[in-house]
């Protein structure tokens, strides 16, 4: 069970499915057994179209990659989740907003195509969090990323959480896993969680060391 407040990460390697389990977290793809439950409303129990205004409403999803469309500016790109939900008033202004907070703002009339890498990343986290999720899922956030774009991501996702948001996170790369309040690790679709040490220890040293399964 993931609690509000948490950042979770999971890690793994390529092939491990670690995304088809984000896809089945977001109810985008719908799981042969188990039990998924989004502020205790079990997903198996909705259909496609109570799953889609749930993942609208309730799941900010923010992509391998940043999946911009590349015809309109960053401030539009962020704004595309409102034309589908809206949770609450002035989205234009939350946009801008938004774009601020992410340490773009001056790049909102921007196009995908003048962007860095690391600039298109943080439209796309602005993007899931238009509509106040109460959850963030990231697929591999940080893959396409330098090591210096990398860092000023993560430190970005963690001041999110600070802030009070959920963070759902999958990589390959354990030295993330400082970030993380807990730590999971999967591997041919097994799923197993650290020990609370390995997670502290990671925070702690600011290094991630060989993981441990849980005893």
């Amino acid at each position: 069970m993931v609690s509000e407040g948490e950042f979770v990460i999971i890690l793994g390697r390529s092939g491990s499915g670690k995304s088809t389990l984000l896809g089945m977290l977001a109810g985008l793809i719908r799981p042969s057994g188990g039990t998924i439950r989004i502020r205790g409303r079990d997903m198996g129990e909705l259909d496609d179209t109570a799953i889609a205004a749930l993942r609208a409403q309730e799941i900010g999803f923010v992509f391998q990659f940043s999946g911009l469309i590349p015809t309109v500016t960053a401030l539009e790109n962020v704004m595309i989740p409102t034309l589908f939900c809206t949770n609450g008033s002035d989205t234009g202004s939350r946009g801008t907003d938004l774009l601020e907070k992410v340490g773009i703002g001056a790049r909102a009339g921007a196009y995908p195509r003048t962007l860095s890498s690391g600039e298109m990343k943080r439209v796309a986290i602005a993007r899931a969090l238009i509509n106040v999720p109460s959850l963030v899922i990231a697929d591999e956030p940080t893959g396409d990323l330098d090591v210096d774009t990398e860092r000023e991501i993560m430190e970005l996702l963690a001041q999110l959480n600070r802030d009070g948001k959920t963070i759902v996170m999958v990589t390959h790369n354990p030295e993330l896993a400082r970030y993380a309040s807990r730590v999971f690790v999967m591997d041919r679709g097994t799923i197993r969680e650290h020990s609370a040490h390995y997670s502290c220890s990671c925070r702690e040293t600011g290094t991630a060391p060989e993981p441990k399964d849980s005893t």
